[in-house]
């Protein structure tokens, strides 16, 4: 489920707008750019994921697709804390990893960014006070992505299945 193809795709049949592949709200910077693709455009995307989950909204709008594909690559989102400020600086960065422009510049593989996770979820105790909305928002969008690892693994035991 969020193993989002894209490496694997490029030789598909199933482009969505004139050979392109994915949605443009989702697209990787080197995708827009036309260069290869890797494990590391799945992982921009599940921070755009995160990003919404947590925002409420897109990192990047426009009129026209090509627009959304072209901010991308060159524009910044308005930063997390901007939008959310209780959101523990953590989360935000952890998210910002996720969506940096330069692939070299993401976790590099599923297994660093769940690590990462991990280490900014809060220690399950069940004696502790509710957390502020932010944060229970925060941990509830990491938690979701936690195993993913596992997905992917699964993911890439599907492929080569086939």
């Amino acid at each position: 489920m969020l193993d989002f193809g894209i490496a694997r795709a490029q030789t598909s049949p199933h482009l969505t707008i004139a050979g392109f592949v994915g949605s443009p709200h989702y697209t990787a910077p080197e995708q827009a750019r036309g260069q290869a693709v890797d494990i590391r455009a799945d992982i921009y995307s599940l921070g755009i994921v995160l990003y919404r989950m947590l925002s409420g909204d897109l990192p990047f709008q426009g009129d026209t697709p090509w627009v959304v594909v072209e901010q991308h690559v060159v524009a910044n989102p308005l930063p997390l804390q901007d939008i959310r400020p209780g959101l523990p600086e953590p989360v935000a960065e952890l998210v910002q990893k996720a969506m940096a422009r330069d692939p070299e510049e993401r976790f590099q593989t599923p297994n660093d960014m769940a690590q990462a996770i991990r280490d900014v979820l809060p220690e399950q105790d069940h004696a502790a006070e509710p957390l502020p909305t932010a944060s229970s928002a925060a941990t509830a969008s990491l938690a979701a992505t936690v195993n993913l690892e596992a997905i992917y693994q699964q993911a890439q035991q599907a492929i080569q299945d086939e």
